[in-house]
C-alpha cells in the first residue's frame, strides 16, 4: 500500500511541476518576452519584432518554394518537381 500511495504523489508531483512550468511560460508570453522558435525564414531581430532574414540565399529558398507551389499546386507535386530536379527532400 505505501508503494501505491508513494507512486501517486510523484504522479501529482509531475503535474504540478507541469503546470508551474506552464504558469510560468504564460506568464512571460503576457509579459511578451516569450521567443519561440520561428519558421525558417525568419528571425528575431536586435529588438525582438519579427522580420524576415537578410539573408539572401535563404531568402530566394523559401521563395522559390513558394512560388513553385503557386505554379504546381499540390504538395505532392512540389515533392515531384523537387525531386526531378535533383533537390534532396
Amino acid at each position: 500500500m505505501l508503494l501505491g500511495l508513494k507512486g501517486t504523489l510523484s504522479e501529482a508531483e509531475l503535474h504540478f511541476l507541469k503546470e508551474r512550468m506552464r504558469g510560468g511560460l504564460m506568464n512571460k508570453a503576457k509579459r511578451g518576452e516569450l521567443k519561440k522558435p520561428l519558421p525558417i525564414g525568419y528571425i528575431y531581430n536586435d529588438i525582438g519584432h519579427i522580420v524576415k532574414d537578410p539573408a539572401a540565399d535563404i531568402r530566394q529558398a523559401v521563395e522559390l518554394l513558394f512560388d513553385s507551389y503557386r505554379n504546381i499546386g499540390s504538395a505532392w507535386g512540389l515533392l515531384a518537381y523537387y525531386k526531378g530536379y535533383g533537390y534532396r527532400c
